[in-house]
């Protein structure tokens, strides 16, 4: 069994402008530069050779002196390329290719370029992206083979062709798993925002039925006179309707948080 880490390409054909077809192929060319120091026991270069990011990619390995191997949708697809440069040029990668990997279909079609991607990430230890983040324009396309390598959690470095950035993808596993955390502990935190507006209700509760008591012990067997019970009173009514007040304020802001925090969990 080979020894040797295996890094594979998909991305996209049409690369837009000029800035971006050279930050692409710079981004290969570095990658591949520093996996091949990472790795001593050498490194393979897979690609599917289709115009665009494939070829940057191929002939980025090549110029580092990596082997580069070929995997091909289906027979005739030089057919995908223009008579002339293009062609030509699939031609002389397809030549240096060490190795090449047919696979069995006989036309271009959807199945065709889905099996590429598949195969690309099935027998890579590395799936290199030069993508955009947006879903596939077509079945078997850029995004697919993405979703593909991280629901396998295969590592994915991205080559971002709009923002121009490089990035590791998680596997969708270990992001499912992080997200799952993050709701786990934001359910927890709900919780405790609950237990703590029944806590201080329970508080409220005992303040105002402290403050009852002692406002019916002063009427009933303390003995004072009318004008000193009222003395004696009213300062305890105004107590109780500010702990009322406050005890109000603080349940209408606990319940606001309580909601916020269900209508977060709901779009989690």
């Amino acid at each position: 069994m080979s020894t040797h880490y295996r890094i594979a390409v998909t991305g996209h054909r049409n690369l837009g402008d000029q800035a971006t077809v050279q930050f692409v192929t710079e981004a290969f060319h570095t990658l591949l530069a520093k996996e091949q120091q990472e790795h001593p026991g050498g490194i393979i270069a897979l690609s599917g050779l289709a115009e665009g990011s494939d070829m940057l990619f191929a002939e980025a390995a090549l110029e580092l002196g990596i082997p580069l191997e070929g995997v091909i949708a289906y027979e005739g697809f030089e057919n995908d390329f223009e008579p002339g440069p293009a062609r030509e040029r699939y031609y002389r990668l397809l030549k240096r290719c060490q190795v090449i990997h047919q696979l069995p279909f006989d036309t271009r079609s959807d199945g065709a370029y889905t099996a590429v991607g598949q195969w690309l990430v099935d027998y890579s230890d590395l799936l290199v992206a030069a993508w955009n983040g947006e879903p596939a324009a077509g079945k078997g396309g850029t995004g697919d083979v993405v979703s593909y390598a991280q629901r396998e959690g295969r590592p994915v470095i991205q080559v971002h062709t709009t923002k121009h950035l490089v990035k590791t993808l998680e596997p969708e596993q270990k992001m499912a798993e992080v997200q799952f955390e993050e709701y786990s502990l934001f359910v927890e935190d709900t919780a405790r925002f609950s237990e703590r507006r029944q806590t201080v209700t329970n508080t409220y509760i005992t303040v105002n039925g402290v403050i009852a008591g002692f406002i019916t012990f002063l009427v009933k067997d303390s003995g004072l006179t009318n004008w000193w019970l009222v003395v004696a009173i009213w300062p305890l009514i105004l107590f109780g309707i500010m702990v009322c007040y406050y005890w109000q304020q603080l349940i209408d802001k606990y319940k606001k948080l309580v909601h916020l925090r269900l209508k977060v969990l709901r779009e989690m």
